[in-house]
């Protein structure tokens, strides 16, 4: 009856023990499952890329800037902060608003050259809109990294880019851990002309090594910056730059052309210069592109009228800062009467005198207005 009862108490004991085995192994089993899956989606090369591609996505700066191998090795992670970006944005800004002087002796003065890219432009209002981000390849090299090449749309375009990662080892005891090879923080050179100014996808910043110098710029790989330029004198039409390369510096001139304003002051200025060579009552008008010599003698003042001014085109001169108003034709008409030295008869010469002007445009720091003649080439 003794080992009877000593059997029967040892089977619950055995069966519980079999019980908890056999659910420690469905339960190993389960985990480590979970940790395969996650390993091949989450903690996978393509789960890293596409958790920096979210990240951008939603405009996520500072998620986008610490995933490991976006900054330099040296840097750590939460050193480009907001507040550090608005303190670099805030320095762009310091030049003077838009005015006539930027297009001559005004123009705002730039800061010490430098090679250091700004972060002007990054910033979460200037990223652009990026969709329907899929992975369209990976591929494991040799060297053990990984290339990932997406596809996406940005700004509603379709592009590609390609991602270069590596492992780095373990996280949390079981999940790989990745970092871009390569990193996807790049630069953008862009050199403004004839201004310092611009705006990238509605935000203002300044070319620090100057106008016709190159400033580089940091931003994330994929980029779409609509840069322009647009004040009172000077305008650039928005022109699209793509940063779709990790690794690669892109390059993008801003081309300022003279605005309708600042032709409409040029075009004013030169007829009230044409107005007052006509008033002139001479048939040399000093100072002016139009004259006549006559051989005879005059009887009475000439009378100057312009028929046709000139139409004046502007186009960025030589030198920074200068504008020429380009070679254009305009027709002047004399009224004199005119005494023969051969047999003193006097009759009345109407005759329409055609000129050709240049000028050197440049503008004062009050904004005034400077028209120099070019003389012929």
């Amino acid at each position: 009856m003794t080992v009877q009862s000593g059997e029967e108490s040892a089977d619950p004991r055995r069966r519980i023990l079999i019980r908890a085995s056999v659910l420690f192994g469905i339960l190993l089993v389960a985990f480590i499952a979970v940790v395969v899956a996650l390993n091949t989606t989450v903690f996978s090369a393509s789960g890293f890329v596409s958790s920096y591609l979210n990240a951008v996505a939603r405009h996520d700066l500072q998620a986008a800037l610490a995933m490991p191998g976006v900054r330099a090795s040296g840097d750590s992670t939460d050193e480009v902060r907001a507040d550090e970006v608005r303190a670099d944005t805030e320095a762009q800004g310091t030049a003077p608003s838009p005015g006539p002087a930027e297009a001559g002796a005004g123009q705002p003065e730039a800061a010490t050259p430098t090679s250091v890219p700004s972060t002007a432009l990054l910033v979460r209002e200037a990223l652009a809109s990026l969709e329907n981000i899929k992975l369209v390849d990976d591929d494991a090299r040799d060297d053990g990294t990984h290339a990932l090449s997406y596809s996406y749309e940005l700004d509603g375009t379709p592009q590609t880019s390609t991602f270069i990662v590596e492992r780095t080892g373990i996280h949390l005891a079981f999940f790989s851990a990745w970092s871009f090879a390569q990193s996807p923080l790049t630069t953008l050179e862009i050199t403004p002309l004839n201004t310092v100014e611009f705006e990238s996808n509605g935000i203002s910043a300044v070319a620090v090594n100057g106008p016709g110098q190159p400033t580089s710029f940091a931003v994330l790989v994929p980029s779409a910056l609509s840069i322009s330029h647009n004040s009172t004198y000077l305008v650039a039409e928005p022109q699209t730059a793509l940063i779709l390369r990790p690794g690669e510096s892109e390059q993008f001139t801003l081309e300022v052309h003279a605005s309708a304003e600042f032709i409409g002051s040029v075009q004013r200025e030169l007829e009230a210069q044409l107005d007052g060579c006509a008033a002139q009552k001479v048939l040399l008008p000093t100072g002016c592109p139009f004259g006549k010599s006559i051989s005879d003698r005059i009887d009475g003042l000439p009378q100057w009228a312009i028929v046709d001014y000139p139409v004046v085109s502007i186009v960025a001169g030589e030198q920074l800062g200068t504008w020429l108003i380009e070679p254009t034709l305009g027709l002047a008409r004399l009224s004199v009467d005119v005494r023969s030295l051969f047999d003193g008869t006097v009759t009345r010469l109407k005759e329409d005198v055609s000129f050709s002007v240049s000028y050197l445009a440049t503008f004062t720091s009050d904004g005034g207005l400077i028209l120099t003649p070019m003389e012929p080439s």
